[in-house]
C-alpha cells in the first residue's frame, strides 16, 4: 500500500496516507482522488510535505514512524499542481499503474506544475519506486507516423535516479523529454527504452547537464526537431553525455529548418565515449539541414587513445570501425567556426554532398603518429570555404575525395601530419572529378607533404583534377 505523506519540518511533523483518504492497493482501483486529496492537504501545509509510496511491508521514515504495507496503485491520468506552502517531496517506494482503457489516454499520466523546490525519490530506501506505463495496451494506438489523428499518448514523467525500460520497437517510448526547460540535471540513471533515451525539443531547453546515464537500446540522446517555427528558442548548453550501446551516439537530425538558421552553439567539453560498444562509424552527426550555425568556442575530445589498439587499417582490412568525430551530411547554406576538436579516433570532421559551406577559426590537434585522424575531409561537396584555422594532426590537414569542386582554404596553418591532399582519385569508374581548388596564404610546417594529388593503382583515367591553384 501506499502514503502520501507531508513532513513539516518547520513545526511538527505531519503525516498524509493517501490510505486515510480511501486509497486502495488492490492494483484495480482508482486512486487519482484519493492521492488528489492527500497532495492538496501536504501542498496546503507548510514546511516541507511529501508523497511516499513505498515497496516494504513495514517501513519507517526517519522519526516519522510510519508503517507502510505493500501494494500496487492503479493511478488515472493527474495533475499535482502549486504553488505550495512548503517544499514537496514525492517519496515512491511501490508501483504505480497507468490505466489500459482508451477513455484514459490524455497526453500525460503524472504532471507536476508550479512547485519550487520539488523533490522525487524513494525516500532513502534504496529500493527504488516504478511506474509502470502499461505501454502495451497502447500499441494499436500507437501509430502517430503513419495517422495524424491518432490520440494522445500517455508519458511517464520522472525526476531524479531514474531506471527506465520499454521494449526495443515500441515507437515513441523517449526516456525524458524535454522542453522550454533551463538547468536541468539528469543524473545516475539507465534508460533502456524503444525511440530517444533523452530529447531535447526547441522550445528553449538550456544548461541541460546529463552525468553518468547509461542508454541501452533505442535512438540515443537527440536534440530537436529544430527550425519548425519562427518562435522556437534555442537548444544550448548541453553537456557531459556518456553513451553506449546506441545506434546514434549523437544526432541532431532536422532534415530542414525553414524558419531560420539552426543554430547550435558549443560552449562546454563534449567528451566521445571509450569502449568498444560505442564503436560506430561517427560521433556526432548533422543532417539535411539547411541553414546550420555550429559554433561558439566549445571542444570536442575524440578520445583517441582508447581507438589506439583498434587504429590499424594498414594491418587488416577487418578492423571495427572507428568514430569519425563530427559528420556534416547534406549540409546546406551553412556556416561552422569557433570549435576545437582534439584527439579524435578517426576524422575529425568529414563533409560529405554538401554546398555553400563556410568553416572558419577551427583548431584540431591530434598526436603526430595517430593514422587517419584527418582535419577535414571533403567528399562530393561544393563551394567549401576553409578560412583562418590552425590544424595540427597524424594525417591530411585537410584532404578532398572525388567530387570535391569549388574549394577555396585560405589562411590555413598546418603542422604535423600529412599536409593537404587532393584523392586518392581514379579509384572507380563511378567517382567525380576534383574541380576548382585554391590553396592561398597557408603555411605547411613540420609536414611530410606540402600539397600533394593522391592516384589509386591501378586508375581509372576518366577522373581528373581540374582547374586548381595553389599561391
Amino acid at each position: 500500500m501506499s502514503t502520501l505523506q507531508c513532513l513539516n519540518q518547520v513545526q511538527a511533523r505531519t503525516h498524509f496516507s493517501v490510505l486515510q483518504f480511501g486509497a486502495c492497493a488492490d492494483g484495480k482501483t482508482d486512486n487519482s482522488k484519493a492521492f488528489m486529496a492527500a497532495w492538496n492537504q501536504a501542498c496546503n501545509s507548510l514546511g516541507e510535505n511529501g508523497v511516499l509510496i513505498p515497496t516494504g511491508a513495514c517501513n519507517s521514515l526517519g522519526e516519522n514512524g510510519v508503517l507502510i504495507p505493500t501494494g500496487v496503485f492503479l493511478l488515472r491520468p493527474v495533475v499535482f499542481r502549486g504553488p505550495c506552502k512548503g517544499s514537496a517531496v514525492f517519496q515512491i517506494r511501490g508501483v504505480l499503474k497507468a490505466p489500459t482503457d482508451k477513455a484514459s489516454l490524455l497526453d500525460h499520466w503524472i504532471s507536476f506544475k508550479y512547485i519550487d523546490q520539488l523533490m522525487i525519490n524513494d525516500g532513502g530506501s534504496h529500493d527504488g519506486g516504478s511506474l509502470d506505463g502499461e505501454g502495451a495496451s497502447a500499441g494499436p494506438l500507437n501509430n502517430c507516423s503513419k495517422d495524424p489523428n491518432c490520440p494522445p499518448l500517455l508519458v511517464n514523467i520522472t525526476i531524479s535516479r531514474i531506471r527506465i525500460s520499454a521494449p526495443e520497437d515500441s515507437p515513441n517510448t523517449d526516456g525524458i523529454h524535454l522542453g522550454s526547460s533551463t538547468d536541468i540535471r539528469i543524473l545516475y540513471s539507465f534508460f533502456g527504452t524503444g525511440d530517444d533515451c533523452i530529447s531535447m525539443g526547441p522550445a528553449g531547453s538550456k544548461n541541460i547537464n546529463i552525468n553518468n546515464v547509461h542508454c541501452g537500446l533505442g535512438h540515443g540522446i537527440s536534440i530537436g526537431s529544430l527550425g519548425g517555427s519562427k518562435m522556437d528558442a534555442d537548444v544550448t548548453e548541453i553537456v557531459q553525455i556518456k553513451l553506449r550501446d546506441v545506434s546514434n551516439p549523437i544526432f541532431i537530425d532536422e532534415q530542414h529548418c525553414p524558419s531560420r538558421t539552426c543554430d547550435q552553439k558549443i560552449r562546454g567539453v563534449l567528451k566521445a565515449p571509450t569502449d568498444k560498444a560505442s564503436l560506430l562509424d561517427h560521433w556526432i552527426s548533422f543532417k539535411y539541414i539547411n541553414q546550420l550555425m555550429i559554433n561558439d568556442g566549445g571542444s570536442l575530445d575524440g578520445e583517441g587513445a582508447s581507438a589506439g589498439p583498434l587504429n590499424n587499417f594498414s594491418k587488416g582490412p577487418n578492423c571495427p570501425p572507428l568514430l569519425v568525430s563530427m559528420r556534416l551530411d547534406f549540409i546546406t547554406n551553412s556556416r561552422m567556426s569557433s570549435i576545437t576538436s582534439i584527439n579524435s579516433k578517426n576524422f575529425h570532421f568529414n563533409i560529405f554532398a554538401c554546398k555553400n559551406i563556410t568553416i572558419s577559426r577551427i583548431r584540431i590537434s591530434a598526436p603526430e603518429d595517430s593514422p587517419n585522424t584527418d582535419g577535414i575531409h571533403l567528399g562530393s561537396s561544393t563551394d567549401i570555404r576553409i578560412l583562418d584555422s590552425f590544424f595540427g594532426t597524424g594525417d591530411d590537414c585537410i584532404s578532398m575525395g572525388p567530387g570535391s569542386k569549388n574549394i577555396n582554404i585560405n589562411n590555413v596553418h598546418c603542422g604535423l601530419g600529412h599536409g593537404i591532399s587532393i584523392g586518392s582519385l581514379g579509384g572507380s569508374k563511378m567517382d567525380a572529378d576534383v574541380t576548382e581548388i585554391v590553396v592561398r596564404n597557408c603555411s605547411l610546417v613540420g609536414t611530410s607533404n606540402g600539397i600533394r594529388i593522391k592516384t589509386c593503382a591501378p586508375s581509372y583515367q576518366a577522373e581528373e583534377c581540374l582547374q586548381s591553384h595553389f599561391h
